[in-house]
């Protein structure tokens, strides 16, 4: 799931969520400090977490050493009623001196969420932005200033937005749930506040309905991760560049495309491309349908057949360089720097294509 490597057969993720206590995948229910009126958190204690919880970090920051890991509790401790910051500041510094750095802290996992089968706490924005302000302080005041801090499932707080203006500076932007509302919300947050970041930190499907309907886009989100993924150590991510998907199948493609920079200048770029077919028929009857595509880039083209899943695809040009090849040493011409798809055709044999669920280049 970590592996960033280009070419391996691994999703190449960078970014962790883990609950701060237990949650609804907990196998029972605690918090980091469940002694009662316990104000100066002296019983704080970051081994009530499962210890199977950091040795499993550990071995993930052992094959990616960059991953972001994002704390939120579903429930701050029972006695407390309403979460404190000095709660979250240790348990900042708890999962840190167990060898893992954080990168973002939420104060509460859906904070309008309200279940009795699970961990919860209802949080209203007015109380949510006071816990923002006093925690910046706290983190900031112990050498903790990089570790971000977001509003959970901002899109059905209905004035969050007022209350981003009130604690704005201490809050680094907002994370999405897909339960309730729309991604228009996204939208809406973004315009207002173009330079506060977005995440989108949870989504599952129905029980008992189509799951690959369900999750496919999502697969493919979490397939440009790897796409992005730096390609040199303290390089940067990778940018989007546009797509053109054409021909009388397009709407079996979907297909993002990306470059990513390196240290040096000397360094070939490296192009990404994510394509999911969802060319399924998963509403009726499962009937995977591979697809082919011609795909022109810079001034070439090549063609491809994908096979019902995700797809991503890598190849490397010099920035100022006529040509690009794949790591196959297939060149190309290029002229301009828009990637477009022409998809027209079904191969015959389909069927036995799309058994290939995922490939890469």
């Amino acid at each position: 799931m970590f592996n960033t490597a280009d070419g391996a057969n691994a999703a190449g993720l960078n970014y962790i969520r883990v609950p701060i206590g237990a949650s609804d995948f907990s196998a029972g229910e605690y918090s980091l400090d469940d002694t009662s009126g316990d104000t100066s958190f002296n019983s704080f204690n970051i081994n009530r977490a499962p210890s199977y919880l950091f040795s499993v970090l550990q071995d993930v920051k052992a094959i990616n050493n960059n991953i972001k890991v994002h704390i939120v509790p579903w429930s701050p401790p029972a006695w407390m009623k309403t979460t404190d910051p000095t709660y979250l500041l240790k348990a900042v510094q708890g999962f840190q001196s167990k060898g893992i750095p954080i990168y973002a802290v939420s104060i509460q996992n859906e904070p309008q969420n309200s279940n009795p089968t699970y961990p919860t706490s209802t949080l209203t924005p007015a109380v949510e932005g006071q816990i923002g302000a006093a925690l910046r302080t706290l983190l900031n005041n112990n050498g903790l200033s990089s570790v971000k801090h977001n509003w959970d499932n901002a899109g059905s707080y209905p004035i969050t937005l007022q209350k981003m203006q009130d604690a704005g500076n201490s809050f680094a932007g907002v994370a999405f749930h897909c339960y309730a509302g729309s991604v228009s919300n996204q939208d809406t947050f973004h315009n207002a506040y173009p330079n506060k970041e977005i995440y989108f930190t949870e989504c599952t499907g129905t029980y008992g309905s189509d799951w690959w309907a369900d999750i496919k886009a999502f697969y493919a989100m979490a397939q440009a991760s790897k796409a992005v993924y730096p390609k040199d150590a303290g390089g940067p991510f990778g940018q989007r560049i546009a797509v053109s998907v054409e021909g009388n199948l397009n709407w079996a493609l979907r297909v993002g495309a990306f470059v990513t920079g390196r240290v040096s200048s000397s360094d070939w770029l490296r192009y990404s491309l994510v394509v999911l077919n969802w060319d399924d028929s998963a509403s009726t009857s499962w009937n995977p349908v591979s697809v082919s595509a011609t795909i022109a880039f810079r001034g070439a083209q090549a063609s491809y057949t994908f096979p019902v899943g995700v797809t991503t695809l890598w190849w490397f040009a010099p920035a100022t360089s006529a040509t690009s090849a794949f790591t196959d040493g297939t060149t190309f011409t290029f002229v301009d720097d828009i990637l477009r798809f022409d998809v027209t055709t079904c191969p015959q044999n389909a069927t036995t294509e799309a058994d290939n669920f995922t490939s890469g280049r």
